[in-house]
């Protein structure tokens, strides 16, 4: 089972496509996945409702972001902090990376 939001931009509704590939609207259960709604206890709740008991959403829907309400994502690449490795290895002194994220 695999959770998913749908519909037009900024009115998107939850989902869940079941085990033959097909999107099954979950509004009735849980209202948006948001951070509030993806604790433990929810996705347990969740988990133990039969995808075939859900209705079949007709069309070919939009899908939207996986997660609503997400501030912020910050990442760091690897690629980076390898470059920064390789740097001192060769005595070039601390790479960029290493001197903005403290590597």
């Amino acid at each position: 089972m695999k959770l998913v939001r749908f519909g037009n931009a900024g009115a998107e509704r939850p989902g869940v496509i079941d085990d033959q590939g097909r999107l099954r609207d979950l509004s009735n259960v849980i209202a948006d996945l948001v951070p509030a709604n993806l604790s433990q206890s929810a996705l347990e709740k969740i988990a133990a409702i039969a995808p075939s008991t859900l209705p079949l959403v007709a069309g070919v829907p939009r899908f939207g972001v996986p997660v609503a309400g997400v501030g912020k994502f910050i990442a760091i690449g690897l690629e980076g902090r390898l470059r920064s490795h390789r740097q001192r290895r060769l005595g070039r002194g601390k790479g960029r990376q290493s001197e903005r994220f403290g590597l």
